[in-house]
């Protein structure tokens, strides 16, 4: 008979009879055999019984896990590990650990290198000695040392006697000779030499004392307090003004102050200062300038036009002597950017008609000499933005000018408007005006 067993083909002894076998399972290997006079026909294995086995084991030690009895091996095993920490939200450093201690920090093990102070901490390096205002000797630890401080147990900052006498400014020469201190050994003899000294008590201030030739001087300086004098004699070299008083006695000032002084006039007068050195309009220790500089004088018969200039001001002729001048009629016509101008001579001027005839933007004009003027025609036409004090300041002209001839002594006739001649009524030099003939013409 053939037969197969575990996929291994043979022939087997056909005058045998079949023998069928049935074995346990195990972890070692196993031979099996038919008995004797017997053919191995069939083996049946018998199913293992399996455990499924939940243990807990600590995280330190090993652990032997095996079936329970009755079992035959262990199908598989849930294990619980007790006694582990996540350390992975941990943010201490070394800085941050006592010395020679440790701990785990985001699953590492760290090692601590604070200080700690037992019984006393002797250092240099992490120290700051110091000499207050106060006059107390401070030791401070610097900011960057860390140290952990212990509980009923004393602690010493302490420093070498040098720094200590560096700080303190102890030195040789200040202390006595031999004497030692802080590590510092005095040179000091006693007995100082006082026979240079050449103070008097008149010299040294009130109750104060001092060794002079070997005497001890007691001072007679009295301090003067606040002293004030007005009035003062005045000393001058054209490079330092003074203020110089006389004290019938020797004193001496302390957080006082001395105070002297005169009056502008005689301040001005001491140092020369006279209005014709002083700038026109300018004033100065009470004195007002009326130095106008040197102009260039204008030639006789000159007839000086600005007419259609774009300027906003003719400022420049301030340095113009005008004297010579007896025409300026249309002198400034069709200014139309003008909107002021300043004083000149207009004593000699004759004829004026037109003066400031289409000036749109003029506003100030100053008062002029029209003391020779015998016509003012059209002089102020167009000039819509004149201000209030310059149709003041034109009826003062008006008055002081030389028109008599009654159909021109108006002010329609000079050029102003409607409007104009009504604010001119409400202004100050109105009375006279109207008192000297003249009118407005409408």
């Amino acid at each position: 008979m053939e037969r197969q067993f575990y996929g291994v083909a043979g022939n087997l002894e056909p005058d045998k009879p079949d023998q069928n076998k049935t074995v346990t399972p195990s972890t070692v290997e196993q031979v099996i055999r038919a008995d004797t006079g017997y053919e191995l026909a069939q083996v049946t294995v018998e199913a293992m019984n399996l455990q499924s086995k939940d243990v807990t084991i600590n995280q330190n030690g090993t652990t032997t896990i095996t079936p329970d009895t009755g079992y035959d091996g262990l199908s598989d095993v849930d294990v619980t590990v007790s006694g582990i920490l996540d350390t992975s939200d941990a943010t201490a450093i070394a800085d941050d650990i006592a010395s020679g201690k440790t701990a785990y920090v985001n699953g590492q093990k760290v090692t601590g290198n604070i200080l700690v102070a037992n019984n006393g901490l002797y250092t240099e390096g992490n120290l700051s000695p110091r000499l207050d205002v106060d006059n107390y000797l401070h030791f401070t630890t610097n900011k960057s040392y860390k140290l952990i401080l212990p509980q009923n147990a004393p602690i010493e900052l302490a420093s070498r006697g040098s720094v200590i006498a560096q700080v303190i400014g102890l030195t040789p020469e200040i202390l006595k000779k031999d004497e030692t201190v802080l590590g510092v050994t005095g040179t000091l003899e006693a007995g100082i030499d006082t026979s240079d000294a050449t103070a008097t008590a008149d010299d040294i201030a009130f109750n104060k004392t001092a060794y002079v030739n070997n005497q001890k001087i007691t001072g007679n300086l009295q301090n003067k307090g606040n002293i004030s004098v007005s009035g003062t004699e005045l000393t001058y070299n054209n490079y330092y003004l003074g203020f110089r008083i006389l004290l019938n006695e020797r004193g001496i000032i302390s957080n006082n102050t001395i105070t002297l002084s005169n009056s502008n006039s005689s301040v001005a007068n001491k140092i020369g200062l006279t209005a014709d050195k002083l700038k026109k309009d300018e004033t100065v220790l009470g004195i007002t300038g009326t130095y106008e500089g040197t102009k260039a004088v204008l030639p006789v018969g000159t007839k000086l036009s600005l007419s259609g200039t774009t300027a906003t001001n003719v400022d420049w002729l301030n340095n113009i002597d005008t004297q010579n001048l007896t025409d300026i009629r249309n002198m400034f016509y069709s200014a139309v950017n003008l909107i002021s101008i300043p004083l000149i001579n207009t004593t000699n001027v004759t004829l004026a008609t037109n003066l400031f005839y289409g000036c749109t933007n003029l506003q100030n004009i100053p008062i002029l000499d029209f003391s020779k003027v015998d016509s003012l025609s059209n002089m102020f036409a167009s000039c819509p933005n004149l201000s209030n004090e310059t149709l003041n300041n034109i009826l003062y002209m008006c008055v002081n000018s030389a028109v008599y001839v009654a159909g021109t002594m108006n002010l329609r006739a000079i050029g102003l408007s409607s409007t104009q001649a009504e604010t001119c009524q409400t202004l100050s030099n109105w009375d006279d005006f109207v008192a000297a003939g003249w009118s407005t013409g409408y």
